[in-house]
C-alpha cells in the first residue's frame, strides 16, 4: 500500500463490485468469482478526529475516513494539516493500515 494504490481489494467478474476488505463472495450477486484487485488510493477526506490516547510515539495521531476510487470509503491514519474536504492520497502504510496527506502527498 502506497504510491497511491491500497491493495486487498476484491472485484467480482460477473458484476463488477469491488469491495474492502476483499470477499470470497460477491455482496451484491453471491457469485464466487472474485478476484483480487487494487484500488487508487487517491480521494476526499470525510472525516478527521485527532485521538491523544494511546499516544504514537508520545504524540497525537489522526484518524481518518477517505472515499477512495469506486467510491469505497477507508479508514485510516492522517499526516496533518489535514481537514474535511481535503484531497488526499495514500503515501504509505503503517502496521497494514493506510497513511493519507494532502492531495500533493506532502
Amino acid at each position: 500500500m502506497s504510491n497511491g494504490v491500497i491493495v486487498g481489494a476484491s472485484r467480482c467478474a460477473d458484476c463488477g463490485e469491488v469491495r474492502l476488505p476483499a470477499v470470497e463472495r460477491c455482496m451484491s450477486c453471491r457469485s464466487t468469482d472474485v478476484i483480487a484487485c487494487e484500488v487508487g488510493g487517491a480521494g476526499r477526506l470525510l472525516a478527521v478526529s485527532q485521538v491523544h490516547t494511546p499516544l504514537r510515539d508520545g504524540q497525537p495521531w489522526l484518524a481518518v475516513l477517505a472515499e477512495v476510487d469506486r467510491g469505497l470509503r477507508v479508514v485510516g491514519l492522517g499526516r496533518p494539516p489535514l481537514a474535511v474536504g481535503d484531497d488526499v492520497v495514500v503515501v504509505a502504510e503503517q502496521e497494514g493500515v493506510p497513511v493519507f496527506a494532502g492531495g500533493g502527498g506532502a
